[in-house]
């Protein structure tokens, strides 16, 4: 019997007596993810052809974890031609990327031995710990990436970010000699930027190298004089992170003038003027959205206008980001607890329970002739109406927000303890 870490997003063990089984089950699921981890295999550590088999499986995406890599022959990972995801967090495998010419995502602690990332012409997402050059010039080729990824690396400069025109989203963590230089040219495709722990950036930079961004988190950063420059010159920014990055102003009430400022989340601090809840309203703008789409999910697939409201507020992809954010950050805070844990705590989360209550809320507050003009009413120029006409459920979306956010927190830590 198959071994899988979660059957929801088919993330399934590698054993070689499975094998005839994983290559049935990966003919019928392409989409699945192989996992190798090695802690697993502690007892065969003798075995060196204990993967000779692997590739009668046809995978296309493989998750590497645990340690004790060096045990085995390892021949079989160097190469795959249809490979499309690669995620190796312990290995010690020095690939050399030309055998890997349909790889779209590769996230990887890299080691010294690596050689040819210029030739993953059709990478999307490239995420790298501990890089050890300074630059990023053997990626400039990449044209087609999405996401750039650098967490605890030794890069100094992101220059020639500009020539990433696919790219949308940057990560940036525990670089701590990265800075921001006036000469790099601006990207203006990027729309998220997560900066965390790199504390030689100049915050005051970012509108001019990234103009465009509608996400910016900026985590444990020292100290941030005033937001004044970023929230004037970044015209399209929706959502600003705070959390752990000490502001020394002490007004800050005209952090409420900017009005495509949907969220800002931060640490009260004696110093400021305005306090966390007193922002509560513009994360209930985007709770209300999200409730829409739990309340949308128990309508019937012939209601054509709820099915539209889902579609155009795009809450599905809001909500699982930000349940996704919730448990990235507890992976953050114990990095041990296994890959099977984290599997279980993702597959027992509990959504219909708030499903119940939020359909309670809209259908006891709204027609479906009203939920018609929440549908007009949901675009830049009338969104002040449309917040108008949520205002009567804002609290009642916020309690129960807030109340699902508790059960998912307490879910976490009752797995992980």
């Amino acid at each position: 019997m198959l071994q899988f870490a979660n059957e929801i997003k088919k993330r399934v063990y590698f054993f070689p007596k499975d094998i005839n089984d994983l290559n049935t089950y990966f003919h019928q699921n392409a989409d699945a993810t192989l996992i190798v981890d090695f802690d697993e295999y502690f007892e065969n550590r003798n075995q060196k052809d204990f993967f000779n088999d692997i590739n009668r499986i046809p995978f296309k995406k493989i998750l590497l974890i645990g340690n004790g890599s060096h045990n085995y022959d390892l021949n079989n990972f160097k190469i795959n031609q249809n490979l499309v995801e690669l995620e190796d967090k312990y290995s010690e495998i020095p690939y050399d990327f030309t055998g890997f010419p349909n790889l779209e995502i590769l996230r990887y602690e890299h080691i010294k031995n690596c050689s040819n990332f210029s030739s993953l012409t059709k990478l999307k997402e490239l995420s790298l710990w501990v890089y050890p050059n300074k630059n990023i010039d053997e990626f400039l080729e990449l044209y087609n990436l999405e996401d750039m990824r650098f967490v605890q690396s030794k890069i100094t400069t992101i220059n020639g970010i500009n020539q990433f025109k696919k790219l949308t989203s940057v990560f940036l963590i525990a670089n701590k000699d990265l800075i921001f230089d006036l000469n790099v040219q601006a990207n203006e495709n990027v729309r998220e930027l997560y900066i965390d722990s790199c504390k030689k950036i100049d915050i005051n930079l970012i509108p001019k190298l990234f103009p465009n961004i509608e996400k910016l988190t900026l985590m444990k950063n020292g100290e941030i004089k005033e937001l004044k420059p970023l929230l004037e010159n970044l015209n399209r920014l929706e959502d600003l992170n705070l959390m752990g990055t000490k502001i020394l102003e002490n007004d800050n009430r005209y952090w409420k003038d900017y009005n495509n400022i949907k969220k800002i989340s931060f640490l009260d601090q004696k110093n400021l003027f305005l306090k966390a809840n007193d922002f509560k309203s513009m994360l209930c703008k985007n709770l209300i959205l999200i409730s829409v789409m739990l309340f949308s999910s128990f309508q019937s697939s012939t209601n054509a206008n709820v099915e539209k409201l889902f579609t155009v507020t795009k809450t599905k992809e809001t909500t699982e980001q930000m349940v996704n954010e919730v448990v990235a950050m507890y992976k953050k805070r114990y990095p041990n607890v296994s890959v099977m844990t984290w599997g279980s705590i993702e597959s027992n989360i509990d959504y219909n329970s708030h499903y119940k209550k939020i359909k309670q809320i809209y259908s006891s507050n709204y027609t479906d002739a009203e939920i018609k003009e929440l549908i007009k009413l949901y675009n830049p120029k009338t969104m002040d109406k449309y917040t108008a006409k949520t205002k009567k459920v804002e609290q009642q979306l916020y309690d129960a927000g807030k109340e699902f956010g508790k059960e998912l927190s307490q879910l976490i830590i009752s797995k992980i303890k």
